[in-house]
């Protein structure tokens, strides 16, 4: 499976550093990180490319995440899923329901860790998950996935995470 992910942040680059051990990972970066990205095992992508992909991970702040998920919208594939990293539920989810097409699956998580925690190992770590609009079937692999590797999960709505 191939992962575009949106932003190459500190978070960003812990989450390409992981997933390019499993994933073909396509990183979009208006700086230029190619070396960076290189490094973690990741390829250099445009946005329009990043969009095209199985998954995509806008890992931007939570300030552009409205206009992001705006400018991203007509570029996702009409079967594609989006998985936001915000540390609030509410505000993205309600963003990604207003913008995304119906036909775009939406997990909302919250990754109770980072770059500094998380430095070693992801093994242990919890991570919120909140199944938002994503079919039972691609939930249960990416939760089986994640279990795998270690992380503990907590599945929660966004409501009662931001509570």
């Amino acid at each position: 499976m191939k992962i575009g992910i949106i932003g190459f942040g500190r978070l960003g680059q812990l989450l390409t550093r992981y997933l390019a051990q499993d994933f073909h990972v396509l990183v979009y970066e208006p700086e230029d990180k190619r070396e960076e990205i290189e490094a973690l095992g990741a390829e250099v992508a445009s946005l329009e490319v990043c969009c095209q992909q199985a998954a995509v991970i806008p890992m931007v702040p939570i300030s552009a995440f409205d206009s992001v998920i705006e400018q991203i919208a007509p570029l996702l594939p009409s079967d594609g899923l989006v998985i936001d990293c915000c540390s609030v539920k509410i505000k993205p989810v309600e963003s990604m329901l207003k913008h995304l097409p119906e036909t775009v699956s939406i997990l909302a998580t919250h990754p109770m860790f980072g770059p500094d925690s998380a430095r070693e190992t992801l093994f242990g770590s919890k991570l919120v998950l909140c199944p938002v609009r994503i079919a039972d079937k691609r939930y249960r692999e990416i939760y089986l996935y994640l279990e795998k590797h270690g992380i503990k999960l907590i599945e929660s709505t966004p409501e009662e995470h931001d509570r």
